[in-house]
């Protein structure tokens, strides 16, 4: 038996059972017995422990995903349940490790910063006070970390004490800042000091606390002073945080003395002056940012930071009326960018700096600099791309068409493939983003490959039709060649939902009637439409538009466009709450679906329908799929979206009909633990026991040997590993989960049912772990 039996794991932004090794293609399976001395020794926190770990970590990355995505609900939400089960993690130190990784700034990870890019989102949709519930969950939690952990416990203290200041909560922020202080005193270790107090600076000058964080730093700024570490670029990094923090703090001069302490890592001294620069340049004093920028030193490992910072003067100096004075200041750009030693690196900070000259609304004087500078074709292409978008903005479209048709050249010089398709790639994207699809489609044109042509033109084309330029969508569309079928369907469908979401419904009629009837996009397109026309209340209308749709689905050319385009027009029903005719055009689909002979092509035809129906949340219509399929993998794969997406969504109640589909006691019972322990997670015990009660009884109807191992292949190269879904499995499952529950009782009493005495001795011992909860 398996000492772990399957785990729920974040994937995209779902969860999906691991099945056991018993879903691959074993040779034979044979029950076996275990005997005491290959059974480990309990330790109670680590049992405890292991599955808490593990669904932080899930936690983690779902989080992440939901903050990519901008859904601030989502992840506050998380968030929180994350912070509730990081709390019961005994484990001092993997619970420090985990709460900087959220909190902190420095580690870089795909998580770190998580819970600072949560409350941004809230700030940048004008919701701050939402924020504080995740802080608090998150403080709390803080809070758990022992005496121990003092330098993750101030780092933590202080990460949330400056997004209490982020939201204008200073008071909370205050007080949290007063037990940092405090716990700051155990830290051992000047690196350790000088870090966390920085970390509590910066919380001060968050909170608008300047004379504190001064105080704060000067400590700070004493340790880093002593760190003896053999990489002097440690101590230079430690010293250029605490100057940038003076200089956040509005100590421009105390800052600029620190940062000359930095004597052996030039790059951390460059970034240090250069922090004082940005803040003399957000208090609008360019003279003093230009004056602090030049005290950056010539160095080529440093001319970078300085070039960039010296274009970032000029582009200031632009914005102030005073182009005479940014001249000046983009020539020292250009004149420190050329310290550079490797031609690459010079060539792109001298591209770097001339994109944004041209970016400040200069592009004649952006051409001027550029001809003076030798530059490969890729970064020249690059800069002529910016500084055509200049022009264009400026209203120069002579110069703008010019500076493109410059580019075309460029691009066409460029004697490496990779360096050609590399810089098409970027100045499509440049262009995407400045929303001239127009330039954006010359530059497609040009491609020698045909079918990367026609995928460059399909996205421009989208990409424009979604900004609500369908007028240029649909002058790009003909540059696609005929034969690309499907991408000029992609492009016409998404102009006629840019029309039905602009209201204009006649617009996208228009646009649908010109699809392709051999193709599902007709009747996807028109239900798409009828969709929005329903949601407006114009649901007579929309009936029609309906049956349209259903008609043209019927009339596509092949079976599986027919499926797709049925499939499309049921999620449409569907999304409308028109769930009678969603069903009955889904078994449309179905009936057509039974003429493929070969269960894997069928089950292929529909799974784009199922997965959309999932993810929708239409769990009936999508089980109805299932049902309707002939073969078992597909068949499988559905039901386990089901039952994995309405358990996350908390929609129990739809796992359940999927359950009672499946035909092995196996099956059933992974699934009614999986259930169970999501309850659990919840904090729904009394639930979670009257499942696990169910898989009980589904368990004890497994049938063979208690223990079984699979065994692959043959010797010399056999494998053999335990079987987790036989019956002693399930047992130890249950028994663990009814333990986590609190019920205690049962959880012995399901124990007991083990024949194994060793086996069953150590689950004994392992349920003693969960007692004193």
């Amino acid at each position: 038996m398996n000492k772990i039996l399957f785990q729920l794991v974040t994937t995209s932004l779902g969860l999906f059972v691991i099945f056991s090794p018993s879903s691959a293609m074993a040779q034979t399976t044979q029950p076996t017995q275990n005997s005491p001395s290959i059974l480990l020794p309990v330790n109670c926190q680590e049992e405890r422990d292991s599955e808490t770990q593990s669904s932080v970590f899930q936690l983690q990355n779902k989080a992440r995903q939901y903050a990519n995505l901008k859904n601030k609900e989502k992840a506050s939400q998380t968030l929180t349940q994350l912070f509730r089960n990081l709390r019961r993690l005994e484990n001092g130190s993997n619970k420090a490790a985990i709460l900087e990784e959220i909190l902190s700034s420095e580690i870089r990870s795909q998580n770190s910063r998580l819970l600072a890019d949560t409350v941004d989102l809230y700030i940048t949709a004008k919701q701050k006070q939402q924020a504080a519930a995740v802080l608090a969950e998150a403080l709390q939690t803080v809070q758990t970390l022992s005496s121990g952990r003092s330098y993750a416990k101030t780092k933590s203290l202080a990460a949330i004490a400056l997004q209490y200041a982020a939201i204008g909560q200073t008071e909370p922020a205050l007080k949290i800042l007063d037990q940092s202080v405090q716990t700051e005193k155990s830290i051992q270790g000047a690196e350790f000091k000088t870090q966390a107090l920085t970390a509590i600076a910066q919380a001060y000058v968050a909170a608008g606390k300047f004379e504190q964080a001064s105080g704060i730093l000067d400590q700070s700024l004493g340790y880093a002073t002593t760190v003896q570490n053999p990489n002097p670029y440690r101590q230079g990094e430690l010293l250029a945080a605490v100057a940038s923090t003076y200089a956040q703090a509005k100590q421009y001069n105390q800052a600029l003395k620190v940062a000359q302490l930095i004597t052996k890592a030039p790059y951390h001294k460059a970034n240090a002056i250069a922090a004082v620069s940005r803040q003399y340049s957000q208090q609008t004093e360019p003279e003093s940012a230009l004056r602090t920028a030049q005290m950056i030193e010539n160095h080529k490992d440093t001319a970078d930071i300085k070039a960039k910072r010296l274009a970032d003067i000029g582009h200031e100096y632009i914005q102030t009326g005073k182009p005479d004075k940014a001249a000046q200041v983009f020539a020292q750009a250009i004149q420190t960018a050329q310290i550079v030693d490797s031609p690459y690196e010079q060539s792109r900070i001298l591209s770097d700096v001339i994109v944004n000259y041209a970016q400040a609304g200069q592009p004649d004087a952006a051409l001027q600099l550029l001809r003076k500078t030798a530059n490969p074709d890729y970064f020249k292409s690059r800069t002529l791309a910016a500084i055509a978008i200049s022009f264009a903005k400026a209203g120069q479209q002579a110069k703008a068409s010019q500076a493109l048709s410059q580019t075309l050249d460029t691009i066409a010089a460029t004697s490496d493939a990779n360096e050609k398709s590399n810089a098409r790639a970027d100045i499509i994207l440049s262009f995407i983003e400045a929303k001239r699809f127009d330039f954006a489609a010359q530059i497609a044109q040009a491609i020698e490959d045909e079918f990367t042509r026609a995928d460059s033109l399909r996205e421009i084309a989208v990409q424009a039709a979604d900004a609500g330029q369908t007028d240029l969508a649909m002058q790009v569309m003909p540059a696609i060649d005929t034969k690309f079928v499907e991408h000029r369907s992609t492009v016409l469908h998404r102009v006629a939902l840019a029309h039905t979401k602009a209201g204009q419904y006649d617009k996208a009629l228009q646009v649908a009637q010109t699809l392709d009837s051999r193709l599902a996009y007709r009747a996807k397109t028109l239900g798409a439409i009828a969709t929005q026309l329903h949601k407006a209340g114009q649901s007579q209308r929309a009936s029609s538009i309906f049956t349209q749709a259903v008609q043209a689905a019927n009339a596509a050319e092949d079976t599986n466009s027919k499926i797709s385009a049925l499939g499309a027009v049921a999620l449409a029903y569907a999304n409308t709450q028109q769930l009678k005719p969603a069903s009955q055009t889904l078994s449309q689909a179905l009936q057509i679906g039974q003429t493929i002979e070969e269960g894997n092509v069928q089950g292929a035809a529909f799974r784009e329908t199922a997965e959309q129906l999932i993810s929708a949340q239409h769990y009936d219509l999508a089980f109805q799929v299932a049902q309707g399929l002939k073969d078992g993998y597909e068949q499988s794969s559905i039901l386990q979206g089901i039952f994995v997406k309405s358990i996350e969504a908390g929609q129990y109640a739809k796992a359940y009909p999927v359950i009672n589909s499946l035909k092995t006691p196996e099956e059933k019972a992974r699934w009614l633990v999986a259930i169970a322990r999501q309850y659990i997670q919840a904090g729904n015990t009394t639930q979670a026991s009257q499942i696990l009660a169910q898989a009980l009884q589904v368990t004890l109807t497994i049938e063979g040997p208690e223990s079984k191992t699979l065994v692959f292949r043959a010797p010399p190269d056999q494998t053999i590993v335990d079987d987790d879904s036989d019956r002693g499995s399930f047992l130890e499952a249950i028994a663990l989960e009814y333990a986590k529950a609190g019920q205690h009782t049962q959880a012995r009493q399901v124990a007991q049912r083990l024949e194994n005495n060793a086996i069953r001795t150590r689950l004994n011992q392992r349920l003693a772990c969960y007692q004193r909860r």
